[in-house]
C-alpha cells in the first residue's frame, strides 16, 4: 500500500511538472467521456428506465388492425373495446381514452382545452391516484351515466386557483352542452401514456361521450391494458387475435379486422429508439478516437523517458513496477477526465432538453443517476485500460542494455515509431467511419428538406378554434359562421389569403370508404378509399398547393348545393389512369342529414402534397368544402405579407366580435408545424455530426502531433541533407510522403469499415443509398486533405532547419 501511495504522490509531481501536457490529456478524455454519459443519459432515460407507472413491464397497447391491408395502428371503436374488455381473461384491467379538443367554461372563465374520455379501467391500469378527489368506477363508464371531470394538476392551477374545495364544482364543456362535476384533481407527475392523449387538461367520464357508443365503425380510441401477472405477450396476443376473428362473424363492420398487442414501452419510443442506439455507438467510436490520441502523447512522452526508465531497471526496478506507474498515472489522469466529462454532461443534457424537449419523448425525463455515474465509472476504467496499455507494452518490449548503449534514442523511437503509425492510423480509420455517417445521414437529412411538398408555407400563421357544440348545433348557423369568419380576416390589413382546414398537413387524418357512382370498375385489389377532410375555398391558395386540372371551390358552392369535391394526382391516376375524372360523381355511403351532401362531384386535381410523413407515400386524399359539411373545430391558416404572429391581437379582436365564447388555441407558423416533423433527422443529424467534428479534430491533432515528432527525431538526417544540397521540396516530400502513406492506409481501412457499419443505417436515411458512391468518394478525399494540412505543418518547419544546429542537435 505504502508503494501505491508513492507511486500516486510521484505521478501527481509529475503532472504537476508538465500542466499543458496534463491539461491536454485531460481535457481530451473529457470530451469522450463526458459526450458518452450524455448519450447514456439519454438512452438509459428512453430507452432502459421502465415507464413512471407500477408494474410498467405490463403494460400494453391494443389496436385493431387490417393485416391484409398491412395497418396494424389502427385506432378503437368503444363497442369492440367492451366486448375485449368482457371476453379477454388474459387481461388484469383494460381501459380506453378517446382525445380531442372542446371549450371549456367555468364561471366567468372560459378558454379551448384538450379533452379526453376516459374508462375506469385506463386510470385503474396506470395505477393513478389523485391528488385529491377520486378517479372514475365503472358507474362512470355508463353511457347516460355520471357526467364527472378529473382536471389535470395545471388546469386546476391556471383555472381554479388552485382551491381545495374545486370538488363537487360543475364545469362546463362545449358552450354548455355537457356538465359536469369535478370528483378529483390529477397529480402533477401523471404524464400522458401516447400522442393522443399528450396534453390532456380534463378527463371526462367515458359515459359522457354517449356518441361513441353508437357506432362500431367510429375507431378513434387508444386501449392501454394490463397484462396478468404470469401471462406472456404472446399468450394476450393469441386469445385477443381470437376473440376479434369471431367478432369478425358477429359484425360486419368488423370484416377485415384483428388485434394487435404492442408494448407500452414501444409505443412510447417508436421512431426514436434505432437513432438513439446509433448515436451511442457514434460517441462510443469516438471515445476509442479519444483514447487512442492519449495513447499517442503518453506514448511520445515516454520516448523522451526511456533512458530514465532504463536505469530505474537497471537498478533492479522490475517491469511490472514501471507499469504499475503507467496505470496509476493512466488512472488519474482517466478519473480526472471522468470529472470534468459528468460535469460537461450535465451541461449537455440541459441542453438537450431545452433543445428538443419538445420532439423527444421522455426527454423530459432525462437526468444523471447511480446507473448513468456507474457508467461512467466504467467507461474511465475502460479508457484507462485502453490508453496505458499502449505505453505498457512499449515498457515490456524495451532492452535496457540498447537504451544505455546509445547516446539518441534512435533505435528506440524506431520501433515507437510503428506503434503510432498504428495509433495513427487507427484514428484516421475510426474518423473515417463517423465522417461517412455524418456525410449520409447530412445527404438524407437535405433529401428530406428539399422533398417537394407542393405547399408554400413561408408567412402562414395556423391556429386552432372551436365551436361550441351548444351554440351551434344546426349546420346552417356553423356554415354562416365559417364564411362570415372567413370574409373578417381576409379584410385585414396584412392578410394575402385566408383558408381553413379541419386538419393540417402531418396531422394524422381519419379515412372514409367511397363508391364510384358511374359504373367505374375497379381492381380487385384496389382499396376503394381515400383519405378526407373539409376546407375552405381558399384553403389550397392560402397554403400555396398548385391546381392541376379542374377549378378550385368558389361562391357556387355553398349549404344546400349539390356536393363538390377535390382530389389529388394520386387519387386521379389511381383509380381513373386513363380517364379524365373531372365531372365524375363519387359517394362516400354515410347519410349525415339536416342538408349535408352523400353524394360529390369532383370538381377539381390538386398536385400531390406530402400530408401524413415526409418519408411515406402519397395516398389518395380528397377534399370536401367546410360550409357544406360545416366542421365544430377548425384550423385556420393565414397567408400575410408581414410578420405572422403580429396579426394575433387583430384576428382575436375579430374573432371576439362575432363571438366571445369561440376561442383560439394551438398558434403556431406552418413552417414550425412542418419543421417539427423533422425534428428526429434533424437531431440525429446535429449531433452525430458534432461527434464526427470532434473525432475529425483529434485525428487531425494525432497527425500533426506523430509528424511533429517525427521531424524532431530526424532532425540530425534532415540537416545533413539540406547541407549536401537537398531542396526544401525534396525537405516537403520527405516528410509528406509519410503522411499520405498514414493517411491512405488509413482510409482503406476507414472505407471497409465504413462499408460494414452503414449498412445498417438503411432504415433511417432517405433516399440515400447506406453505400451513396457521392459520400463515399467525397468524405475520404476530405479527409485525406486535412490529414495532409496536419502533415504539411511539421514538414514546412523541417524545409527551415538550420544545417548547423542540426547537426550539433546531439
Amino acid at each position: 500500500m505504502d508503494t501505491l501511495l508513492n507511486d500516486i504522490k510521484y505521478t501527481i509531481r509529475r503532472l504537476l511538472k508538465k500542466p499543458i501536457f496534463t491539461l491536454t490529456v485531460v481535457l481530451t478524455l473529457a470530451i469522450g467521456i463526458g459526450a458518452n454519459t450524455t448519450m447514456f443519459s439519454v438512452v438509459n432515460s428512453i430507452l432502459l428506465r421502465p415507464l413512471p407507472y407500477p408494474d410498467s413491464n405490463r403494460l400494453v397497447m391494443v389496436w385493431e388492425s387490417q393485416p391484409e391491408r398491412g395497418k396494424f395502428h389502427e385506432l378503437v371503436s368503444v363497442p369492440n373495446y367492451l366486448e375485449w374488455q368482457q371476453q379477454c381473461k388474459s387481461f388484469e384491467t383494460m381501459g380506453l381514452a378517446l382525445g380531442g379538443e372542446m371549450n371549456f367554461a367555468h364561471g366567468q372563465k372560459s378558454c379551448r382545452i384538450k379533452v379526453a374520455g376516459a374508462s375506469s379501467g385506463l386510470l385503474s391500469a396506470f395505477g393513478v391516484k389523485p391528488l385529491f378527489g377520486r378517479t372514475f368506477n365503472i358507474d362512470d363508464d355508463q353511457p347516460g351515466g355520471n357526467s364527472v371531470a378529473l382536471l389535470s394538476h395545471s388546469l386546476w392551477q391556471n383555472q381554479f386557483g388552485s382551491d381545495p374545495k374545486v370538488i363537487g364544482q360543475t364545469i362546463k364543456v362545449e358552450g354548455g352542452l355537457m356538465q359536469c362535476t369535478v370528483i378529483g384533481v390529477m397529480p402533477a407527475d401523471f404524464q400522458p401514456f401516447n400522442d393522443n392523449c399528450k396534453g390532456v387538461q380534463c378527463w371526462l367520464s367515458l359515459g359522457t361521450m354517449e356518441w361513441a357508443f353508437q357506432q362500431r365503425s367510429n375507431r378513434m380510441g387508444s386501449v392501454v391494458a394490463k397484462l396478468k401477472s404470469g401471462i406472456s405477450l404472446d399468450q394476450a396476443q393469441a386469445e385477443i387475435e381470437s376473440t376479434a376473428k369471431h367478432m369478425t362473424y358477429q359484425y360486419p363492420e368488423n370484416k377485415g379486422y384483428s388485434a394487435k398487442i404492442v408494448p407500452l414501452m414501444d409505443e412510447t419510443v417508436k421512431g426514436i429508439g434505432a437513432s438513439l442506439w446509433l448515436l451511442l455507438a457514434a460517441v462510443g467510436l469516438l471515445l476509442l478516437i479519444v483514447c487512442v490520441n492519449v495513447a499517442n502523447l503518453l506514448l511520445t512522452r515516454l520516448s523522451s523517458q526511456e533512458r530514465e526508465m532504463a536505469v530505474r531497471t537497471a537498478l533492479g526496478a522490475s517491469p511490472w513496477r514501471l507499469i504499475r506507474q503507467v496505470f496509476v498515472e493512466s488512472l488519474i489522469l482517466a478519473c480526472l477526465g471522468g470529472l470534468i466529462g459528468v460535469l460537461m454532461a450535465f451541461m449537455g443534457c440541459r441542453v438537450l432538453y431545452l433543445w428538443m424537449g419538445e420532439h423527444i419523448p421522455r426527454i423530459h425525463e432525462l437526468s444523471i443517476d447511480g446507473r448513468v455515474l456507474g457508467f461512467t465509472a466504467m467507461i474511465c476504467l475502460v479508457s484507462c485500460v485502453l490508453f496505458g496499455s499502449v505505453p505498457a507494452l512499449r515498457i515490456v518490449g524495451s532492452e535496457v542494455l540498447s537504451v544505455l548503449r546509445n547516446s539518441s534514442n534512435r533505435s528506440v523511437t524506431s520501433r515507437c515509431r510503428i506503434l503510432q503509425d498504428s495509433l495513427v492510423v487507427m484514428q484516421i480509420s475510426m474518423a473515417l467511419v463517423l465522417l461517412i455517417s455524418a456525410g449520409l445521414l447530412g445527404r438524407s437529412f437535405i433529401s428530406l428538406m428539399h422533398t417537394e411538398l407542393n405547399m408554400k408555407p413561408e408567412n402562414v400563421l395556423t391556429f386552432n378554434i372551436g365551436l361550441p357544440i351548444g351554440s351551434y348545433r344546426e349546420n346552417q348557423k356553423r356554415s354562416d359562421f365559417l364564411s362570415q369568419l372567413d370574409a373578417e380576416l381576409q379584410a385585414l390589413p396584412g392578410v394575402q389569403n385566408a383558408g381553413a382546414t379541419s386538419q393540417l398537413p402531418f396531422m394524422n387524418w381519419n379515412s372514409v370508404g367511397f363508391w364510384v357512382l358511374e359504373g367505374l370498375p375497379l381492381e380487385p385489389d384496389l382499396e376503394a378509399k381515400a383519405r378526407y377532410q373539409g376546407i375552405s375555398p381558399d384553403y389550397f391558395k392560402t397554403i400555396g398547393t398548385p391546381l392541376v386540372k379542374g377549378r378550385f371551390f368558389d361562391e357556387r358552392d355553398k349549404q344546400g348545393t349539390e356536393g363538390k369535391i377535390i382530389i389529388n394526382e394520386t387519387m386521379a391516376q389511381r383509380f381513373w389512369p386513363e380517364q379524365n375524372p373531372i365531372g365524375t360523381r363519387i359517394g362516400h355511403g354515410v347519410q349525415f342529414g339536416n342538408g349535408v351532401p352523400s353524394a360529390y362531384e369532383i370538381v377539381g386535381i390538386v398536385a400531390d402534397a406530402k400530408q401524413q410523413t415526409l418519408k411515406g407515400e402519397i395516398q389518395p386524399e380528397m377534399w370536401w368544402l367546410n360550409t357544406q359539411h360545416p366542421p365544430y373545430h377548425v384550423i385556420y391558416t393565414i397567408k400575410t405579407d408581414c410578420n405572422p404572429s403580429s396579426l394575433m391581437p387583430s384576428i382575436r379582436k375579430a374573432l371576439a366580435q362575432m363571438d366571445n365564447t369561440v376561442t383560439i388555441s394551438d398558434i403556431y407558423t406552418l413552417k414550425e408545424r412542418i419543421s417539427g416533423v423533422m425534428s428526429h433527422e434533424r437531431f440525429l443529424l446535429i449531433l452525430n455530426g458534432l461527434f464526427s467534428a470532434a473525432s475529425l479534430l483529434l485525428a487531425s491533432l494525432g497527425v500533426y502531433g506523430v509528424m511533429a515528432y517525427a521531424v524532431s527525431l530526424r532532425r540530425q538526417e534532415i540537416g545533413i541533407r539540406i547541407a549536401l544540397g537537398a531542396t526544401r521540396n525534396t525537405v516537403l516530400g520527405l516528410v509528406l510522403k509519410k503522411g499520405v502513406f498514414l493517411a491512405g492506409i488509413g482510409s482503406i481501412i476507414g472505407i471497409l469499415g465504413a462499408w460494414g457499419v452503414t449498412r445498417v443505417m438503411d432504415s433511417i436515411l432517405y433516399q440515400i443509398n447506406p453505400l451513396d458512391p457521392v459520400t463515399f468518394s467525397i468524405v475520404p478525399t476530405s479527409l485525406i486533405s486535412i490529414t495532409l494540412l496536419a502533415c504539411y505543418l511539421p514538414a514546412r518547419r523541417a524545409t527551415k532547419i538550420d544545417p548547423m544546429e542540426a547537426l550539433r542537435y546531439e
